[in-house]
């Protein structure tokens, strides 16, 4: 087997494991469901690792996109969606749910790329670290 067939399998099998742990944060913020949709939006349009941001005002929900990046060295995918949602049996409150798929394979020569479970914790540690820093930002632009 070819080392670039070799990167695409365990990059398929990568990316089809990382669909199932995709990280999930859910912050509530006082507002309007539209003012958090806007806040949320602004932040991730600011945000250095989103490259493209797609908003459905109809539904409330913002899909975006980082670095797509492949090479010798790593390969790395980003992206994820934030949804606002209204809180039951109360006024002016409303979620943030971020969800968030990073994935990270190491090397194409590095024994792990057969097996790239340490791959997986950093990008969990990685989809923690940018939805709280979604929900700060989303914070400051609020005013809360």
């Amino acid at each position: 087997m070819s080392a670039r067939l070799l990167i695409v399998v365990v990059l398929l099998v990568g990316l089809l494991r990382s669909s199932a742990l995709a990280s999930s944060a859910s912050k509530t913020f006082k507002g309007t469901p539209e003012q958090i949709f806007a806040a949320a939006e602004q932040a991730l349009r600011e945000n250095s690792r989103v490259l493209s941001v797609e908003p459905n005002q109809k539904q409330l929900k913002i899909e975006f996109k980082g670095p797509r990046t492949s090479g010798l060295e790593q390969y790395s995918a980003f992206s994820g969606d934030a949804s606002v949602s209204v809180v039951p049996n109360t006024l002016n409150k409303c979620i943030l749910t971020i969800s968030v798929n990073d994935v990270h394979l190491p090397p194409a020569g590095d024994p792990r790329s057969v097996r790239p479970e340490p791959a997986f914790s950093i990008s969990t540690a990685s989809e923690k670290s940018f939805a709280n820093s979604v929900f700060r930002r989303v914070r400051h632009i609020l005013g809360q």
